[in-house]
């Protein structure tokens, strides 16, 4: 007997019947996993490659190969394949795909079918319930997420199928060993920003405050911007230890950045008077802060508490999926700039999948992991305030400043923690995708790209390169800790 697929374990699978000619593909990574399209050591197997399935002389393999997933990778053929037909779910019960999981589920469902499962169009008729759904299951059925499904797969979450052509239309490209075969193409997403009001086309000089969570935060924040063609016009409030960047910390503070310390420590007199400088310079100003003053991480139960902890003291309202935001720099850049601002950007920014397989939060993707496309989609309520409708005296400030991040607490409670499944992972009124044209980030690539390529090509520009790293670094350290 074949072992099954176990719903307990994710990743783990059953070793289908696979074709004894098929070969291994040389360009996949050797991972130490299950394999759900392989068996073990000395047995023929099957691999997804940018051009579907390879077959070939059976080949020994050392250990199992787990598919690393390219841009654009193409599951098997046609459902009546016939002898290729996977058998990975066959002996599992039928499965009920939620209407709301991600992949869509009309194209879960066929992922499943594929590899041999059933899948019921009633809950009441499944064992097992793939994705979130609130309702009703027939007792003993197992719920389970899509990550399961595609984690025996080997495959990650923050894909979705392509749109099929029709029937008549679909290719027919012959793979090799399997002529006139069907196949399906999955395309890798890139990140979507869904955008939930309306920013303005226009640039203007504004204060941006947003709840934080991650390093990506800093990159939402130039997406918005460029959408106003105010991306040179970003600038940041960054934590002292940050002027230490290599280059970047002395770039941050050339362009307009301010570099603050936290509590007792705060120097008004030096943001006042950067700011100034700034504003008599007419500089435009996208002002970049985030209040909370650090990262809101679900993990970190102890910063979390401390935070809740002093909100209490001070008679304010606690919040749950934020951090109780310090006024100081808020409230500095919004008075010494008051006659130069239209206008403070209330943003509250929050990353699918950023859930654990229990439904509750988890750390928010890191860069390489936002970069490699593990969050599909970012969601952005945008607010824009009027600066004349803020008080300016401090502890009004500091109430109006807690009430907006209780506006934003109660989106993201909603986001996260809604019982209503078409209202989570979403925040409420309408929405719209924000796709960047081209012609946006295009001549930057280009512009940078012919900068730095020429350099690197050459042993010579390589040197330069490394030199300018080094002593660049040191002369910009010594320029922050005299003029920060």
């Amino acid at each position: 007997m074949r072992p099954a697929a176990d719903p307990q374990r994710p990743g783990s699978a059953a070793s289908p019947e696979i074709p004894k000619h098929v070969e291994h593909h040389p360009t996949l990574a050797h991972l130490p996993t299950s394999n759900p399209l392989g068996k073990a050591r000395g047995s023929p197997l099957l691999c997804i490659t940018p051009l579907g399935y390879r077959e070939g002389p059976a080949s020994s393999v050392k250990d199992c190969y787990a598919v690393q997933i390219p841009k654009i990778c193409r599951l098997q053929q046609h459902l009546s394949a016939g002898e290729h037909q996977q058998d990975l779910f066959s002996n599992q019960p039928a499965m009920f795909v939620s209407p709301q999981s991600q992949p869509p589920a009309p194209h879960l469902s066929e992922l499943i079918r594929l590899c041999g499962g059933t899948v019921c169009k009633s809950v009441r008729q499944a064992g097992i319930c793939v994705g979130e759904y609130r309702g009703k299951k027939p007792e003993g059925a197992r719920s389970l997420s899509e990550q399961w499904v595609l984690g025996v797969l080997h495959l990650e979450v923050g894909f979705e199928p392509a749109t099929f052509a029709s029937e008549g239309s679909r290719s027919n490209a012959a793979l090799p060993g399997a002529p006139g075969t069907h196949f399906y193409s999955w395309v890798v997403q890139t990140y979507r920003v869904v955008i939930y009001g309306d920013i303005p086309k226009t640039k203007e000089d504004v204060v941006y405050l947003s709840n934080h969570q991650c390093t990506v935060d800093w990159i939402i924040a130039d997406m918005l911007a460029i959408r106003q063609n105010a991306l040179g016009h970003v600038r940041y409030v960054l934590k002292d230890g940050l002027k230490w960047l290599p280059l970047y910390g002395w770039y941050f503070s050339q362009h307009g950045g301010v570099y603050v310390k936290r509590s007792s420590r705060f120097d008004e007199k030096a943001m006042r008077k950067k700011l100034i400088s700034q504003t008599n310079l007419g500089t435009p100003m996208y002002l970049v802060i985030f209040p909370e003053g650090t990262r809101y991480n679900p993990e970190l139960r102890k910063v979390i508490s401390e935070s809740q902890a002093f909100a209490s003291k001070e008679g304010l309202a606690v919040l749950k999926h934020i951090l109780t935001p310090r006024m100081k720099a808020a409230h500095i850049a919004i008075e010494t700039m008051k006659n130069h601002l239209g206008a403070v950007y209330d943003i509250t920014v929050a990353y699918e999948r950023s859930v654990d397989a229990k439904g509750q939060r988890k750390a928010a993707p890191s860069m390489p992991e936002f970069l490699c496309k593990e969050c599909p989609r970012v969601h952005v309520y945008f607010e824009r305030v009027d600066v004349k409708e803020i008080p300016p005296e401090p502890a009004f400030f500091r109430r109006w400043l807690h009430e907006r991040f209780e506006i934003k607490d109660k989106l993201l409670t909603a986001f996260y923690d809604s019982e209503d499944p078409d209202k989570r992972y979403r925040f409420p009124g309408e929405s719209r995708r924000s796709p960047l044209s081209l012609k946006k980030t295009l001549p930057s690539l280009l512009f940078l790209g012919g900068l730095t390529m020429p350099m690197l090509l050459t042993e010579s520009g390589r040197k330069l390169y490394v030199k300018t790293w080094i002593y660049g670094t040191l002369v910009g350290w010594l320029w922050v800790s005299i003029s920060p």
